[in-house]
């Protein structure tokens, strides 16, 4: 997949031929493929990118029978992203679930990393992820969750250990975002980074889905080097080999 909210119908047009879904932070897809994307044979994943947003997806999900699955809060242990505490998370929970129970979609976790700048509560500021998550699921017991989601931006194999720790959950794990935001990498260093990640999540039985960040926007000649699109249409060398 693609982590990536600003694709014209070119770029769709032309990633499709090589990826099965995509999401964009939000509830309903960009304005430039709003009405065309099922032509295309890609899902599409509505994400509550924090509470406010559950409206919007209950929203998009009634007119679209496309959807099958919804993504919860993005980085909630990040104060600058979803900036949610677990219990926060918890309480919120129960809506995005009243609609994934109302259409039969399956539920991913909210999409958790390491962090510098963390939420805290009760005393536990959430550097760790996996704090993070237990003490969200701990203040959500029952309620479903079908996938748990997280955020990788380790280079060499780190991604491995990543994963390896969040077996403990039981669930199937979607990745949807990593690359190498490590400092130094070089075009060809993303090059092999991008190669050994996404052939080790491909074959991880665990690993139900997985979307590079990003499509565009970083640069592809810019540190980190990270951009699967060049032009409308186009792919850059990474976005070939991806």
């Amino acid at each position: 997949g693609i982590a990536y909210g600003n694709h014209s119908e070119s770029d769709i047009e032309t990633a499709s031929k090589g990826i099965s879904w995509w999401y964009n932070w939000a509830a309903e897809p960009e304005y430039a493929i709003y009405a065309t994307y099922p032509v295309y044979h890609i899902d599409f994943t509505p994400q509550a990118w924090n509470a406010t947003g559950i409206a919007r997806v209950s929203q998009w999900v009634s007119q679209d029978d496309n959807v099958k699955y919804l993504l919860g809060f993005n980085e909630p242990n990040f104060k600058d992203q979803a900036g949610m505490t677990p219990t926060q998370a918890a309480a919120a929970w129960p809506q995005l679930q009243a609609i994934a129970d109302k259409y039969q979609l399956k539920l991913v976790s909210p999409a958790v990393n390491y962090c510098g700048n963390c939420v805290s509560e009760n005393g536990t500021t959430y550097y760790n992820p996996f704090d993070w998550l237990d003490d969200f699921f701990k203040a959500c017991a029952g309620c479903r969750v079908d996938y748990i989601a997280l955020h990788w931006y380790g280079g060499g194999n780190s991604i491995t250990g990543y994963i390896d720790d969040a077996r403990k959950y039981g669930k199937p794990i979607w990745v949807t975002e990593y690359a190498n935001w490590e400092a130094g990498v070089t075009p060809q260093g993303q090059k092999n980074y991008l190669a050994g990640a996404t052939n080790f999540l491909e074959r991880d039985p665990n690993v139900f889905r997985y979307s590079w960040f990003i499509g565009r926007g970083a640069g592809a000649t810019v540190f980190p080097y990270i951009d699967l699109y060049a032009g409308s249409g186009q792919m850059t060398a990474l976005g070939q080999l991806y």
